[in-house]
């Protein structure tokens, strides 16, 4: 599960050294030598950016900021291949030339860090299930008693796993991004957006399999809607970009 998570999210577009006030920017996964890096770094909306440019290499290309008066700053570049000095973008305003941007990157960080720690969660979760599952109905008092606790512990099992479609469904958003950049990391976007609709659709078997057996059917159908309505959007949209990623790498 860790690997699959890694190999979905674990997407780095650039890394970025520093030494004092110059900032070197390993841009990687350039797809021609068409063109130009544009690289700015920013503090936040109101500093003056600091900018810096480097001829495009394919592949791998360092850019040099220079004087960069900050000691936390965001990082962002793209690819100017046709030479006009701004990031072209389509009808549907998503970019035709390669860009990267630091937010993209910690939230990769962030989703794969929330899939390990559910993880975890969906384990302990289904512990009290299993025991319930256990418990004695000899007498109407267990039977009842066992009721209760089970409607409890299915109700519970079933929150992982809806957090953890909820998660995929950020994911694939996030890898939809990655998709409109350059052909290397959009493979790993096709890559990334098949294995995260594996996982929502595993976690939804989870949801229905516990709704099934809840006696709370006004509940039940409120999670079995919720964990549709994310299949119905989220896997569409998974087959979409996967097609994209196709046809561009074919």
């Amino acid at each position: 599960m860790k690997r699959l998570l890694f190999i979905a999210l674990g997407i780095i577009c650039y890394h970025v050294v520093t030494f004092a006030q110059e900032v070197k920017v390993e841009v990687r996964g350039i797809r021609s030598a068409k063109g130009a890096i544009m690289v700015m770094a920013q503090q936040d909306s109101e500093s003056k950016p600091v900018y810096a440019m480097a001829t495009a290499v394919k592949d791998t290309v360092t850019v040099v900021l220079k004087d960069v008066p900050w000691e936390k700053f965001l990082i962002s570049l793209f690819h100017d291949e046709n030479g006009n000095w701004e990031l072209d973008m389509n009808e549907q305003g998503i970019p035709v030339e390669g860009y990267a941007r630091e937010k993209c990157k910690k939230e990769a960080d962030e989703i794969a860090k929330e899939f390990l720690e559910l993880m975890d969660k969906d384990a302990e979760a289904f512990e009290p299930l299993s025991r319930a599952y256990g418990l004695p109905k000899s007498t109407p008092e267990e039977i009842a008693k066992k009721a209760e606790i089970m409607e409890e512990a299915l109700n519970t099992a079933c929150g992982v796993p809806i957090e953890i479609m909820k998660t995929c469904a950020r994911g694939i958003d996030l890898v939809e991004v990655f998709a409109a950049k350059g052909s290397r990391i959009a493979l790993s976007a096709g890559v990334g957006a098949t294995l995260l609709k594996s996982a929502m659709q595993g976690a939804s078997l989870n949801v229905y399999i516990n709704t099934k057996s809840m006696k709370d059917r006004r509940k039940a159908e409120e999670l079995n809607h919720l964990a549709d309505s994310l299949r119905e959007e989220y896997e569409a949209k998974a087959d979409r970009i996967f097609a994209e990623v196709n046809s561009r790498i074919r």
